[in-house]
């Protein structure tokens, strides 16, 4: 171990409780080569046997997670008793925390809230916190929890104040106030919560009641990331990877999506298939890990990679064509466009199922009505060329001219289907065309 054995040690070697626990903290939370937990619990045992309310709690706690020892819940259920019954308010909110889980005891749900009010009287922000999310469960409005969660915020409580933050950037309960979001996610990251430091990166990289500034998102990203926590990990590694608000570091993108894909994060696993896919330095072994990486995040309903995979299948052909036919139906039922497209054109050439105009026209349709203006340029040649409906050459104007925006291959669809038309088409053509302008550039 490193270190003197000096102050506390001294203390603790005289008997002292609070010697003893300044010990078993330093053995707990201390220097990582200092940290020894089965040290540290039988110090904070040593220390509880001389009736430190803390030293039981912090016994109770190790015993519950297993740190330092197997887990033991019918300890860890003694000591929070003794705890309580010493009248120490993190007793009473960890002996209410195991009867709501039903940890060593029978579930009950009376008891913990009983136990957790007596921890509130005696002001333990974690016990109000849980109270205000019970009553919300319970029913209580929104706007009505409000007062529940800022008391627990103001005694400390870093996922109240993070509950609150989330509440006034989305108007929940409350008028929407960005400024009062960030003050509360702040108070929440500098009280150690990752998912407010996330938060507060989420309010610099959308400009949300702050400037937009992608070095305060960053920092706080790495905040939140070096806590652990994956969605920040993912999304830094997304901005490394990107190069978006950050110097484009690929190798560092790929690091940090290897780290959160270990977690099984889904967009994770997706953007290092792609990168192996893509056959990038450090990715993966060989190319065929692709398809893994990619599998796992499709299985967890990331549509994107739903979408990528199909493509590969669909490029592969063959005994690959039903699955990608499979995979393009997963995503297109999320409504992701690019594979409602896709799963049209399967449709329409029967490849990797039976053909089938009528589908292939209502799925092109929907994908096209959605705002798409691939589809809209396919669902002008599927009228132009009667694919699963009957010819419609002044459909097939409108639908073109509506796709036609930057897209020159649309301007000579739309000059195609005028081509077949009489001025009279023409002309009910372009009134079509002003129509379906109007309806879905207006969105």
């Amino acid at each position: 171990m490193g270190g003197s054995y000096t102050g506390a040690g001294a203390q603790a070697a005289s008997g002292s409780a609070a010697g003893l626990l300044a010990l078993a903290d330093r053995y707990s939370l201390g220097k990582p080569e200092e940290r020894d937990f089965a040290k540290a619990l039988e110090l904070y045992e040593q220390a509880a046997a001389r009736g430190s309310a803390e030293g039981m709690v912090n016994a109770a706690v190790m015993y519950e997670n297993g740190r330092g020892t197997a887990k033991n819940a019918a300890r860890a259920l003694a000591l929070y008793r003794k705890a309580a019954a010493a009248k120490s308010p993190a007793g009473m909110f960890g002996l209410g925390n195991m009867y709501f889980n039903g940890t060593g005891v029978a579930r009950n749900r009376q008891l913990a809230e009983m136990w957790w009010r007596k921890a509130d009287a005696a002001g333990s922000a974690p016990a109000a916190f849980n109270l205000a999310r019970l009553a919300e469960q319970n029913g209580l409005a929104a706007s009505d929890s409000m007062k529940l969660y800022a008391k627990a915020a103001y005694r400390g409580s870093a996922e109240a104040a993070n509950v609150l933050g989330a509440r006034y950037k989305n108007g929940n309960g409350v008028k929407q106030d960005f400024g009062s979001a960030y003050y509360w996610f702040y108070k929440a990251a500098e009280a150690g919560s990752a998912k407010a430091a996330y938060n507060l990166a989420l309010l610099y990289i959308k400009g949300d009641g702050v400037s937009l500034d992608f070095g305060q998102a960053v920092k706080w990203l790495k905040t939140a990331a070096d806590k652990g926590y994956v969605p920040a990990i993912v999304d830094l590694a997304v901005m490394y990877y990107s190069g978006s608000g950050v110097i484009t570091d690929r190798k560092k993108g790929i690091g940090l999506f290897r780290e959160a894909a270990s977690d099984g994060n889904p967009v994770a696993l997706f953007y290092l298939g792609l990168a192996c896919h893509r056959g990038e330095s450090g990715a993966c072994e060989d190319r065929r890990s692709a398809e893994k990486y990619l599998s796992r995040s499709a299985s967890l309903g990331y549509v994107p990679a739903q979408y990528v995979l199909a493509g590969i299948y669909e490029k592969e052909g063959g005994a690959r064509l039903p699955q990608a036919f499979e995979l393009y139906r997963k995503a297109a039922v999320k409504g992701y466009a690019k594979a409602l497209n896709n799963l049209s054109l399967m449709y329409a050439s029967g490849r990797g199922t039976e053909k089938d105009g009528r589908q292939a026209f209502a799925i092109m349709k929907r994908c096209a009505e959605e705002g798409s203006a691939v589809c809209q340029h396919n669902l002008a040649e599927y009228y132009l060329q009667g694919t699963g409906t009957a010819r419609d050459a002044v459909a097939a104007y409108g639908w073109a001219a509506l796709a036609s925006t930057g897209r020159p291959e649309s301007a000579r669809l739309m000059e195609q289907a005028g081509a077949s038309l009489n001025a009279d088409g023409v002309r009910r053509g372009r009134i079509l065309s002003v129509q379906l302008i109007r309806k879905y550039h207006s969105r």
